[in-house]
């Protein structure tokens, strides 16, 4: 598996509503990509967290070049800070945990 991460905050707080909207056609287009494995929407003190799991690191990336040319991307990077963090890596299944001391 290949995970896309994806951190971002939004302009103004007001745009909440619209931006949760927008995630929503975001997830539809999603499910039709090849490749696509889960979706995770996080929501932390003033940021959003998206967590994209694909079957393989071609089929995120080539879908991550094709969503920035729609209009859903258009509108979701006019509401959030152009300071928008994201990492892509190899997902790690953890077999067992060890619970802390």
């Amino acid at each position: 598996m290949f995970v896309q991460l994806v951190q971002s905050r939004l302009k103004d707080p007001n745009a909440h509503d619209v931006f949760l909207a927008l995630t929503q056609d975001m997830l539809a287009w999603l499910r039709v990509q090849a490749g696509f494995v889960a979706y995770e929407l996080y929501e932390g003190d003033g940021y959003f967290f998206d967590r994209l799991v694909w079957e393989d690191e071609s089929s995120c990336r080539a879908a991550a070049d094709r969503f920035m040319e729609t209009g859903t991307a258009f509108s979701m990077l006019a509401l959030v800070q152009p300071e928008i963090h994201t990492l892509f890596g190899e997902e790690i299944v953890v077999a067992a945990a060890q619970p802390v001391a």
